[in-house]
């Protein structure tokens, strides 16, 4: 997929779950019938209009569900992961086809709402970063500043968020966000939300 991703991480899961899910996506969305898990997002579901804004349009979105585990999960981030509650982890993945605006948009949306079904945690694939204008001395290459500087930004968002550091190929010091439904929601109401692509 073209687009940002987010990962949503749970424990425990029941059948009647997975039903509300799939009822949940049914309803603001249209099935791809040549391609399997994948959908057709459609803002003219009054909710999703509603609460981002959008106008009438479809937006191909891919739903994978692995009951199984994380896919391209290392030991370390396991154990990361069992730090911070999640012990046996089931995972749903949303990847948007596109990279504009409103695919960012949406897929916070559903994001957010996968997070309150399974009472998980939302894996956003890298960190959120102040726009380039928002930082006081920025650097001449992305991500425009440094480390601390970032976390320190991640840390202005009311809402639980577990940073996962680790070393950058370059070898230097950088971090992943697992944050919860409510910080996700309260990042997509600022002015520079994006998510990650």
């Amino acid at each position: 997929m073209d687009g940002p991703q987010a990962t949503i991480i749970f424990n425990s899961s029941t059948q009647a779950q997975y039903q509300a899910l799939e009822a949940h996506i049914n309803k603001v969305a249209i099935i791809n019938e040549t391609k399997p898990n994948h959908w057709d997002i459609s803002s003219r579901n009054k909710k999703e209009k509603t609460r981002i804004g959008a106008q009438a349009t479809l937006r191909p979105f891919l739903i994978t569900l692995n009951k199984a585990g994380i896919a391209d999960f290392d030991k370390a981030e396991l154990l990361f992961l069992k730090d911070i509650g999640i012990t046996t982890p089931k995972s749903i993945n949303i990847s948007a086809g596109s990279n504009q605006a409103l695919d960012h948009k949406y897929l916070a949306s559903f994001a957010i709402d996968f997070a309150k079904m399974f009472n998980g945690i939302i894996y956003l694939h890298g960190a959120i970063l102040p726009h380039r204008s928002e930082i006081k001395k920025p650097t001449y290459l992305y991500p425009y500043c440094t480390y601390n500087e970032a976390v320190e930004y991640t840390n202005t968002i009311e809402g639980v968020n577990h940073i996962y550091n680790f070393t950058t190929t370059n070898n230097t010091k950088w971090f992943s966000q697992f944050v919860d439904a409510t910080y996700l929601q309260n990042w997509l109401l600022q002015k520079s939300f994006r998510m990650i692509k």
